[in-house]
């Protein structure tokens, strides 16, 4: 399109040369063919410009327009009041500025409308002649006062026929656009203002949307001010842990790692609730099998989070370690302590329901530990051996879990440590992780 509008620019201003020299020199062109060439020169020298600038984008289009406008109506103005004055050459500027008019922005308000139009009407061809029916009433209109102003001949009738133009014009837009496009624009306006509604409904989800992370990062803070907050524990005594809980009590020791159902907050308040329901039993409730002590856990989680039939709770293993015998008893809730050493490792005895709601309500066992010196006895939950990852996406599992800590079961605690981390996270590589992890291992 810019090629178009340079080459017609060019032929233009050549044909406006040639008819000028033979016009009013060499007059070897009959006169009537001169003025034929002379007229197309002018329409190409203003129409060129106009063509070329519709390939430039709409905003910059739009006041290139704008200026054209103000100059060719200022050219019409000045025109005028100096012909009634009696300036010599004014009518010429009357005469550029109805051609910038009629041919340079003509043609750029024919494109704009023509953009406009093809939002509302049915097709391409009914935005076109629309467009067209505006563009050619108004230029020959222009063009008609022109050659009446100058006395040329076809004067009234170029006026006549751009007002036959405009008023077919506007009876093809109502007869197939009004009620279209008021429709149409009925329908914008109601999507802007719904727009405009959701705009303010995502701000006030966005307020809504920090207030909640707040409250949870508060929440967080408050979990880990009550629980300790690694993925790996490890010690030589007893410690704390957000899936742990210990306490001295009577001359015996307890420990208890447990994995809570839920994610997130919801986890960390159901890990505060089990804490708080463990507590109760061995302090308050002066609970000392480690047995029973489940069976009052589950008892409270069952009357106060499960009556709509949930089944919240936990699975977990619990620890007893006389202090004054020296005898180590358990209750486990589908999670089995492991006993490793360099001569093996194996799953001790679990129970197979949770510390909660489940199918199965028959009271917890009670189990007794021989662990020997240099014995290493790890509490876990499925964290790490449901993880998914290596080379084919699949879960590490409890058996591989297993035959690790019996390899690095004759290592120092800090070793075993740096080993299992850097285990899981080779294995897990670009995957999620699935689960909370806590592993305690102690020596004996």
């Amino acid at each position: 399109m810019k090629r178009t509008g340079i080459t017609m620019t060019t032929v233009g201003t050549f044909l406006f040369l040639a008819a000028g020299y033979d016009l009013f020199g060499a007059k070897h062109l009959p006169v009537p063919l001169t003025v034929g060439i002379f007229l197309v020169s002018v329409v190409c020298a203003f129409l060129g410009p106009a063509i070329y600038v519709l390939t430039f984008p709409p905003e910059r289009r739009k006041k290139i327009a704008n200026r054209a406008l103000v100059v060719s109506l200022s050219l019409i103005a000045v025109g005028l009041a100096c012909t009634y004055l009696h300036v010599l050459g004014a009518r010429l500027e009357i005469i550029v500025g109805v051609l910038i008019f009629c041919f340079f922005y003509g043609t750029l308000a024919f494109k704009s409308k023509y953009e406009k139009w093809q939002l509302y009407a049915r097709s391409k061809r009914d935005a076109f002649f629309l467009s067209l029916f505006d563009f050619l009433g108004l230029a020959m209109l222009f063009l008609g006062s022109l050659f009446t102003f100058q006395n040329w001949h076809y004067g009234p009738q170029l006026i006549a026929f751009g007002f036959v133009v405009l008023v077919i014009g506007m009876f093809f837009w109502n007869q197939k656009f009004k009620k279209e496009v008021v429709f149409r624009k009925e329908t914008e306006d109601k999507l802007q203002d719904s727009f405009r509604q959701i705009e303010i409904q995502h701000q006030k989800l966005e307020e809504k949307q920090k207030e909640i992370t707040d409250s949870i990062t508060y929440a967080k803070r408050i979990q880990y001010s009550l629980l300790a907050n690694d993925d790996f524990y490890w010690a030589t005594k007893a410690v704390g842990s957000s899936s742990s809980n210990d306490a001295g009590v009577g001359g015996r020791f307890y420990l208890a790692v447990c994995d809570s159902t839920g994610h997130g907050v919801p986890g960390a308040f159901m890990s505060l609730l089990n804490t708080s329901f463990l507590n109760e039993a061995i302090t308050e409730k002066k609970i000392a099998e480690p047995n029973k002590i489940l069976d009052y856990v589950r008892e409270k989680l069952i009357a106060n989070v499960s009556q709509d039939g949930a089944q919240d709770g936990m699975d977990g293993i619990l620890l007893c370690i006389d202090q004054s015998t020296g005898t180590i008893t358990y209750a486990a809730a589908n999670n089995a302590p492991v006993i490793a050493s360099l001569s093996g490792a194996a799953d001790c005895e679990a129970d197979k329901m949770p510390i909660g709601k489940g199918e199965s309500m028959r009271p917890f066992a009670l189990h007794t530990l021989d662990v020997k010196k240099d014995e290493m006895l790890y509490l876990c939950t499925d964290g790490y051996a449901d993880q998914f990852g290596g080379e084919r996406g699949k879960k590490f599992k409890r058996s591989r879990l297993r035959e690790k800590l019996h390899v690095i079961s004759g290592l120092s605690l800090q070793e075993q440590r740096k080993i299992l981390e850097t285990t899981f996270a080779q294995w897990q590589g670009e995957l999620e992780q699935v689960d909370d992890v806590c592993i305690i291992g102690i020596r004996f």
